[in-house]
C-alpha cells in the first residue's frame, strides 16, 4: 500500500503508482504505450494487422480463367522475321529477303466514288442548261403569256365584294373548286402567279390530270409539269 501513498500520505496519481499483476510478483507491470498523435487524417487512429494479406476464392479463380496473351507465331527456323508496310487501307508484309523494295504509301481512292461524282456534275451541268433556256425564254414573253396556262384553270374577277368586309377586291376563281361546291373562300384567290400554281400542285391528283388536258386541248398553251 505504501507505493500507492506519497511521500506526504497522499494518493498517487495512477500513473505515478507502480501496479503489480500479483501480490506475489516483484517486477512491476509495463506501463500501456502512449496515445497516438492525430494527424488529421482518420487513419492514425487505425491499427493495421501484421498479416499477410490472401486473396480470395474468387479472385484466385478469376486469374486462374483469364485467358492468355496470344503471342505472335515465330518465323521459320532461319528466315527473318516479316516487316509490316502501310499501303493504304492495307497492311502489306515484306521479307527481307525481297529483291525489291517496299513500295511507297499510296492512296487507295475508290474509282467508283469518283465516277459517281462524274455523273453527278454532269446531271446538275444538264439541268442548269434546261433551267437556263427555260428561264431566255420566258424572258421574251410577257407577264400574261407567261401564265397564260393558268387561265385554263382559273377566271380573273374585278371588283368583287367581300362578304366580310364589304369591300371590292380583284382576284381568280379556281373553276374547278367551284364545279365541286367547295367553300367560296377557298375557290377565291387574290396572290399573285405563285399563288394559284401552289393551288395546283397542292392539289394534284384532282387539279393537275385537268389542267394538263385543258393545255393540251389549247394551242400556244405550254403545261408546265410543275404547274
Amino acid at each position: 500500500m505504501s507505493c500507492a501513498l506519497g511521500s506526504d500520505g497522499q494518493l498517487k496519481d495512477a500513473s505515478a503508482i507502480d501496479w503489480y499483476n500479483d501480490p506475489d510478483d516483484d517486477t512491476p507491470m509495463l506501463p500501456p504505450p502512449p496515445p497516438p498523435t492525430s494527424n488529421g487524417k482518420l487513419t492514425a487512429f487505425v491499427s493495421r494487422s501484421g498479416r499477410a494479406v490472401k486473396p480470395t476464392e474468387k479472385i484466385r479463380d478469376a486469374g486462374n480463367t483469364a485467358p492468355a496473351k496470344r503471342v505472335a507465331p515465330a518465323p521459320p527456323q532461319g528466315q527473318p522475321a516479316p516487316k509490316r508496310v502501310q499501303r493504304g487501307s492495307r497492311l502489306v508484309r515484306h521479307h527481307d529477303d525481297d529483291d525489291d523494295e517496299p513500295p511507297a504509301l499510296e492512296d487507295c481512292s475508290d474509282d467508283e466514288e469518283e465516277a459517281e461524282d462524274n455523273d453527278k456534275e454532269e446531271a446538275y451541268e444538264r439541268t442548269r442548261v434546261f433551267g437556263d433556256k427555260d428561264r431566255e425564254d420566258r424572258k421574251h414573253k410577257k407577264k400574261e403569256e407567261r401564265s397564260g396556262d393558268l387561265k385554263v384553270v382559273f377566271t380573273q374577277e374585278k371588283g368583287r365584294i367581300n362578304p366580310h368586309t364589304q369591300e371590292p377586291e380583284d382576284g381568280w376563281w379556281c373553276e374547278i373548286c367551284r364545279a365541286n361546291d367547295v367553300p367560296t373562300n377557298q375557290c377565291f384567290f387574290k396572290g399573285s402567279v405563285s399563288t394559284r400554281r401552289t393551288h395546283i400542285a397542292r392539289n394534284a391528283k384532282c387539279h393537275f390530270p385537268i389542267y394538263r388536258d385543258r393545255c393540251k386541248e389549247r394551242e400556244n398553251v405550254r403545261c408546265l409539269p410543275h404547274a
